[in-house]
């Protein structure tokens, strides 16, 4: 049976400055930011983010893998930062990235909602079923339409049967 481990540091510079990280080490789980978006991050990634999104910047920064849903806030775009000095800049929406500091593709596949993808000299407007990938090797940047479904099913049922699983352990 599969168990959600995260482990959550948080670093103190200032009151107003803390950074909190989330790590997921052996299993996918997930985080509720102070927005209340929710991330869902798979085995291995790690995802870095204010305490506190009150001056209106609502920027993280992932290494791994994660599917986003992140709550629209007008005026308060969201940024997901990642290694590569790829970024992807969302406007309410549900979406799965995948940068790994190992792998030399940045990954983004638009669920619902609207992104633009940028790195490099590439900015590009994604729409729902479009699929974005980066190689900053080659500064090379492909978009396709694919099959969501398709694409992320995998991930999206581990995520369920997590969640499943922990919902019912919790009502016991």
């Amino acid at each position: 049976r599969q168990r959600q481990m995260c482990i959550r540091d948080s670093y103190q510079n200032r009151p107003d400055d803390r950074i909190c990280t989330v790590s997921a080490e052996r299993s996918d789980c997930s985080v509720t930011l102070p927005d209340g978006s929710v991330i869902r991050l798979t085995r291995s990634s790690q995802l870095n983010y204010p305490a506190s999104f009150d001056d209106g910047n609502r920027t993280v920064h992932l290494t791994g893998e994660a599917f986003f849903e992140v709550s629209k806030r007008n005026g308060a775009p969201f940024t997901v930062t990642t290694v590569h000095d790829a970024e992807v800049v969302v406007r309410g929406t549900k979406f799965n990235l995948k940068a790994y500091d190992d792998s030399s593709d940045v990954e983004t596949v638009l669920v619902e909602g609207a992104v633009d993808f940028r790195a490099a000299e590439h900015v590009v407007a994604l729409h729902p079923g479009q699929k974005v990938s980066y190689n900053p090797t080659d500064n090379d940047l492909t978009l396709q339409t694919v099959n969501v479904e398709a694409e992320l099913a995998a991930r999206l049922r581990t995520f369920c049967l997590l969640y499943t699983s922990d919902a019912a352990d919790e009502a016991r």
